[in-house]
Parts: C-alpha cells; structure tokens; sequence
C-alpha cells in the first residue's frame, strides 16, 4: 500500500492490522508492505505498531539514494541523459548532476515530469527544478493557479480542499457537490491548462506533492477562494450525510476533512461543529464537547435546513463520549441540546429518533448513578414522544426498552407493584402494536427469564 499518509481512516486500518498480528499463523504466506512519509500520523501509528509487535512489525526509513558505488552512478547518469528533455545536461559534468541530484528522487520526478518540458530545456531551468522539488513546490502549477479567475479557481479550490475526488468511487458520489453553480466546461478547462491531469477521467492535480503544492499556494495567495469554497463546501456536505449507510462515508470523509480548514479560516462555530460531528460518525471523539454545543445552538438560531440528521447524530455520539469519559454535566448539556434540535425540526422523524436513543441511553445511565427518579423523569418523556408519534418505530422501540430495564430494576429493588404495572403497560403496547416483533421479543424476554 503506497501513500498510506493519505488513508481516509488510518485508526480503522491500523486495527485491521492488529487483527492480522494477533493471529500470524493465520497468514503465514502473506506480508503487507505499507508505503507512508514520515513526520505523520502514519508514520507515527506504524512505529506505534512495530514497539507493540516486536517481530511482526518493522519500520524501515528510507534515506537518500546509495550513491556512493560508482556503477550505480553512472547507470543513473547515462538514464537522465539518455531523457530526451534533458538536453542542458549534455555539457554538464557527473559530478556536478550527481550534486544537482544530491540523493533526492524528487529531483529525478521533476526534470522528467512532462509538464517539466519547457523548464528542463535549460540549465538554470533544471537548477529552478531541484530547488523547487526540495522546496515542494511547482512552479509552473503556481503560476496556472495565479491566472485562475472565475468558476476555474472555485472549481481548483474546491479540488485542493476535498482530495478525495481522486478515487473513481468517492468521485461519483462528490461531483454533484463539487460541480453545483460551475461553468460545465470549468473542468475540462483545468484539464487542458495543465492544472489538472488530463490522462484521468478523475479531477487530480498529480502526484500527491503537487496536490499538496496547489492547496499551499492557494491557501497564501487567494484566501479568500479557499474560505469561499470551504463555507459552501461544508454545510453542502453536511446536507447530503441523511443516513448512517454507504452512502454517507464519502460525504463523511469529505466533511471531516475540512476540519483543520474550518478552525483555520475562522469559519465560524457552525462550519466548525458541523465538522467535528462528521468525525463522531467514524468513531472519533469531537475535538471539545462545547465546540458541538455551539454549533448546534448556532444551527437552532439560525434556523439552518437540511442540517438535523448530522447535528442530531453528532450530539448523540459525543453524548456517548461525554458518558464513557463520566463526564456527566456536558453528557446533560447535549441531552437537552438534542431535545433543542428536536423542538427545531419538529416534523424530521431522524432527529426525533436520535433524541430517543438519547433519552433511553441517559435513562439506563441513571440506574447505575442511583438516580431513579431521573430514570422515572426520562420515562415519561420516552412515554410522551411515543404519544406524540404513534406511528414512530424507533420512538417506539426505545420506550418499550426503557419500559423492559425500569421493569427489571423495580423487580431488583423489591418494587413488586411497579414492576407489574409496567408489564401490564408493555402487554398493553403489544396488543396496540400486534405488528411489533421488537415489542414481542421484548415479552417474550421477560416471560422467559
């Protein structure tokens, strides 16, 4: 795997990996060869890996090229003037290309890249060249991207800010995004001023050092295209996250990737939140639980639509954190936060249903906290959300299981009386809902135990 740096999820593949390590007889006939640069998280997790399997794994940096054999040198001496761009080399001695070269592959890339033709013609052209490939920089991408002017420098924004259109399938989800309010043409544009690769049917800027050089640039000289593109770019991204399928990872992944950009650009607590959330979708913790509290409460204010699915998953998942960090005020804060959201979109059944989890979680909570009548409190209101929505599955669902645990602690605590009222209310649920497996197996639980 090359360029393993640029993994969407590296902390999922990283278990992956652990399971393989954990049983290597398993795979005995097979060995996985990670490429990564240094200086990252990749390269960070992959050391990480080598001190925890000590024999499984090993890290070996890459240095500079061995130069020092005198066959090898010239084998890539007569190679660069054998190039037919490389014609300024021809009066230039060994020794002084093997200091132009000074052991860096990226200089070798650069003089031979085709869009180096022009630049490689003369020899202050390939000096220009080492200088560049040691600086990452592209010089040439540069000046094409400074010329840039009207859909072509929103749509090349829009490529640098979202590398993932580099893959076909991520491409296919993101185009309607990344295309909306664009010249048709802009893309082909790009492809045919060499700003873009023309050889692929994807947008790329190349090689990923050059992507990463037109992001660079563009994020010094034109500002304000970047956090134009960014302010469009994530709400859209946002609004196209309504369901916790395939479908989602795309946008998902595009949306926490924007992230850094949103914090840098000052986008505002919104921008920002709405990224943090894409992250919770993952796995991962939000950066501060207030950052999600702000953005939500921005988003209520505002009266932001096409939001409540991202927003209301977001809370519910850092309500999970907030709990396994027994971090119990702001696990509160996000509760009442959801219940917030929920009086904001009230005729959106996905965000009703995420405060239902939200409740039911809190409410088995209280049983370990001891405190019950919180537990009776957050029942009521499962009851009360259900009334209000009888025709809710999910709604449902969570109030059955809210009425099947509050059963089984009356039972524990010698509360008899209790626990046949709230069996007769869940035989009563059952025979409203004859249709309900969820409700059945819930009866049939009890019955058996």
């Amino acid at each position: 795997m090359d360029q393993w740096e640029e993994t969407p999820n590296l902390d999922q593949q990283r278990n992956t990996f652990r399971d393989f390590l954990r049983n290597p007889e398993q795979w005995s006939s097979c060995h996985i060869l990670l490429g990564a640069r240094e200086g990252g998280k990749a390269a960070e997790l992959l050391h990480d890996l080598e001190a925890e399997y000590p024999g499984g794994v090993y890290v070996h940096t890459l240095g500079e090229m061995d130069l020092v054999d005198g066959i090898e040198q010239r084998r890539m001496i007569s190679y660069l003037r054998a190039q037919p761009q490389l014609h300024a080399l021809e009066n230039v001695p060994d020794g002084r290309v093997l200091e132009l070269v000074g052991g860096y592959p990226g200089v070798i890339y650069r003089w031979t890249a085709e869009d180096a033709r022009g630049t490689a013609r003369i020899l202050d052209g390939l000096e220009q060249l080492v200088e560049d490939a040691n600086e990452f920089r592209y010089r040439d991408l540069e000046e094409l991207l400074r010329n840039l002017g009207g859909d072509g420098r929103k749509l090349a924004a829009r490529i640098a800010l979202v590398p993932l259109v580099e893959a076909a399938d991520t491409w296919r989800a993101l185009r309607p995004i990344i295309l909306t309010n664009l010249d048709p043409n802009a893309l082909d544009d790009l492809k045919l001023s060499n700003v873009l690769d023309k050889g692929v049917e994807v947008p790329s800027f190349g090689h990923t050092t050059r992507r990463d050089a037109a992001r660079s640039f563009l994020g010094r000289r034109r500002t304000e295209a970047i956090r134009a593109e960014a302010e469009y770019l994530i709400p859209a991204l946002a609004r196209a996250v309504i369901a916790l399928d395939a479908s989602a990872i795309s946008f998902g992944e595009a949306l926490r990737g924007l992230r850094d950009t949103a914090a840098q650009y000052n986008l505002g607590s919104l921008p920002l939140a709405l990224c943090e959330m894409a992250r919770t979708l993952f796995g991962e913790r939000p950066s501060s639980f207030e950052c999600v509290i702000e953005g939500t409460q921005q988003a209520i204010r505002s009266r932001e639509a096409g939001l409540g699915f991202i927003l209301a998953a977001g809370l519910f998942n850092t309500l999970i954190h907030a709990k396994a960090e027994d971090d119990l005020a702001h696990r509160d804060t996000l509760l009442d936060e959801l219940r917030a959201l929920a009086r904001s979109y009230p005729d959106d059944a996905v965000v009703r249903d995420w405060l239902a989890g939200g409740l039911y979680n809190t409410l088995i909570d209280t049983k370990a906290e001891d405190d019950l009548a919180r537990r009776d409190t957050l029942l009521d209101e499962l009851r009360a959300l259900a009334r209000s929505h009888p025709d809710d599955a999910v709604v449902r669902d969570r109030m059955a299981r809210g009425l099947f645990n509050t059963l089984i602690h009356t039972k524990a605590e010698d509360d008899l009386a209790r626990r046949d009222t709230l069996l007769d209310e869940l035989h009563a649920l059952a025979r409203s809902y004859p249709d309900d497996a969820a409700v059945r197996e819930l009866l049939l639980m009890l019955h058996n135990s």
